[in-house]
């Protein structure tokens, strides 16, 4: 059974929850060692005194706040928790909204709730008002060091917080020189909006995410196979898509629209998920 992360509770008015949360995360990431090409040792990390230069124990590192130059401040697991044991130990309620009112690119890591022995009732009332009014809890939450904004709602009959961004963390397009086009939409003639949306409507599918994996994966494993059996030649890139030019642009959509054969997917699978299933 998986592990809790962090136990505290729900503050949603009076009513107080018992409640834990687990990772609801599992990267299925390619884990790559990193090797010394002379004799193919593996490089090791180690936790290093930037003074004598000597690996560290893990039992002698401790966490420090620099408060003047090489001056520290040591604080403890028990410090962090007492500097404010109510916002370590409870999840705070501040309001709930629409979940269309939060963009998605606030939304940053989940973590599934599940409730406390005893705290059951008060944990399904939560969720199923949640559900009939189709709201999101905003609430607070610390998490180690840190202070997070969450949004807790229902998912697959349990909830879930979703720990979000704080907007001084969100780069706005123009905070990276990305602008606009200006005027584009009145040079857009009628007949390429029409075929764009044709395109759309041909291309429409249901949202199964079981039928999605990630296939750079699954196609990296399967050449590391090959590797390792007879160390097989690696198969030639294919060519760079090229972007579409604005002469080609409505003949691109026709074509586009011809080759999806300008019908409803009605829900299937696209295409590049039939390879889901595969194993790694």
């Amino acid at each position: 059974m998986a592990r809790g992360i962090w136990k505290g509770a729900i503050g949603f008015g009076l009513v107080t929850i018992g409640v834990e949360l687990y990772n609801a995360e599992t990267p299925e990431r390619l884990d790559l060692d990193l090797l010394d090409k002379r004799d193919m040792s593996r490089i090791g990390y180690l936790k290093i005194n930037k003074t004598t230069g000597k690996p560290v124990d893990e039992k002698d590192i401790v966490k420090g706040f620099e408060v003047a130059s090489s001056h520290y401040v040591i604080l403890s697991d028990e410090d962090l928790k007492r500097a404010n044991p109510k916002v370590t130990q409870s999840i705070d309620v501040i309001g709930f909204v629409a979940a269309n009112e939060i963009p998605l690119i606030y939304y940053a890591k989940p973590y599934i709730v599940g409730p406390i022995k005893g705290s059951e009732k008060a944990y399904l009332l939560f969720r199923d008002t949640l559900a009939e009014m189709q709201r999101v809890a905003l609430a607070q939450v610390v998490i180690r060091t840190r202070q997070y904004l969450v949004a807790v709602y229902p998912f697959e009959g349990a909830l879930v917080a979703q720990l979000l961004r704080y907007d001084e963390e969100i780069r706005k397009p123009a905070d990276v020189g990305v602008s606009v086009p200006k005027g584009m939409g009145r040079a857009m003639r009628p007949q390429e909006l029409a075929m764009a949306k044709k395109l759309v409507q041909g291309m429409e599918t249901g949202w199964k995410p079981a039928d999605y994996r990630d296939e750079y994966r699954d196609d990296l494993l399967k050449l590391v196979k090959q590797r390792a059996k007879g160390a097989k030649p690696l198969q030639e890139s294919p060519p760079a898509r090229r972007e579409t030019k604005v002469i080609d642009l409505m003949d691109a959509l026709r074509r586009s629209v011809s080759e999806h054969g300008g019908s409803r997917h009605h829900g299937k699978s696209p295409a590049h998920g039939k390879r889901a299933r595969r194993s790694a």
